[in-house]
C-alpha cells in the first residue's frame, strides 16, 4: 500500500487539478535562451511589385482583434524609408476604395539565430498609425540604455489571409536572407549589409561573399 501511495505521488506531481477529471501540466522555467523565440526580422512586398524589402527595425508585434489582422511596433528609423512611402500612400488614398496593399511575412529566430517560423500575411491594408511617446516608467525600452523619452510608432493592418511556413525551420540568416532588390536580382559587384550577420556582402559570380570579416556598427533594438 505504501508502494501505491509513493507511485501516485510521482506521477501527479507537478500537476494542478483544474476540474474534475482534467488536469494541467507546468513543466516550470526550463527554456534555453539558444532554443528560444528572440528576434524577428520583417519582409514587406508591395502589392503587383517585385520589390521586396527586409528590417530588423521592429521591435514588437502585437494582437489586433480579427483574422489576420495584427500591429508593428518600433522606433522610427531612417531604415524604413520604403515603409513609410506605403504608410504615406495608404493615408493618401484611404478613402479611396481601391487601397493600398502591401504582403508581410515575419521571420522569427531563435537565440542561436536559428528561424522557428515564419508568419505570413497577405493583401494587407493599413488600418491605423501613429507616433507616440513612451516613458521608461514600467516599460520595456526598445533602444537599450534608453532612460526618460521614447518615441515610438505602431502601424496596424487588416489582411486577408494569415498562416504560417516551416519551409526554412532551422535555417540561419545566412542561409535564407532575402538579398533580391528587384525583379532583374542582384548585379554583379553590388553591396549589401547583412545586419543579421554583421557583414558586408558582395555579390559576385552568382553569389553573395562576406568581404569586411566582423565589421559595421551594431543594431539596437
Amino acid at each position: 500500500m505504501l508502494i501505491i501511495v509513493i507511485a501516485s505521488s510521482a506521477v501527479f506531481s507537478g500537476l494542478t487539478l483544474a476540474a474534475p477529471g482534467i488536469f494541467q501540466a507546468y513543466a516550470g522555467i526550463s527554456l534555453d535562451p539558444d532554443n528560444a523565440a528572440n528576434s524577428i526580422v520583417i519582409h514587406t512586398n508591395r502589392e503587383d511589385t517585385n520589390l521586396i524589402n527586409t528590417y530588423d527595425s521592429f521591435s514588437r508585434i502585437g494582437f489586433v482583434s480579427g483574422n489576420g489582422n495584427f500591429l508593428l511596433e518600433s522606433v522610427p528609423s531612417l531604415d524604413k524609408r520604403d515603409f513609410y512611402e506605403f504608410i504615406k500612400d495608404s493615408l493618401d488614398n484611404i478613402s479611396h476604395l481601391e487601397r493600398e496593399e502591401i504582403n508581410i511575412s515575419i521571420d522569427i529566430y531563435s537565440g542561436n539565430g536559428k528561424l522557428i517560423e515564419t508568419l505570413l500575411y497577405e493583401k494587407c491594408q493599413l488600418d491605423e498609425y501613429f507616433v507616440h511617446a513612451v516613458d521608461s516608467l514600467g516599460k520595456i525600452q526598445f533602444i537599450e540604455g534608453r532612460d526618460s523619452i521614447e518615441i515610438r510608432e505602431v502601424a496596424k493592418f487588416q489582411c486577408l489571409t494569415f498562416t504560417i511556413s516551416l519551409d526554412r525551420f532551422g535555417t540561419s540568416p545566412d542561409e535564407n536572407i532575402i538579398f533580391q532588390n528587384g525583379p532583374d536580382g542582384p548585379n554583379e559587384g553590388e553591396l549589401f549589409y547583412n545586419s543579421m550577420t554583421n557583414t558586408l556582402q558582395k555579390y559576385q559570380n552568382g553569389t553573395w561573399i562576406d568581404i569586411s570579416g566582423k565589421g559595421g556598427p551594431s543594431i539596437q533594438r
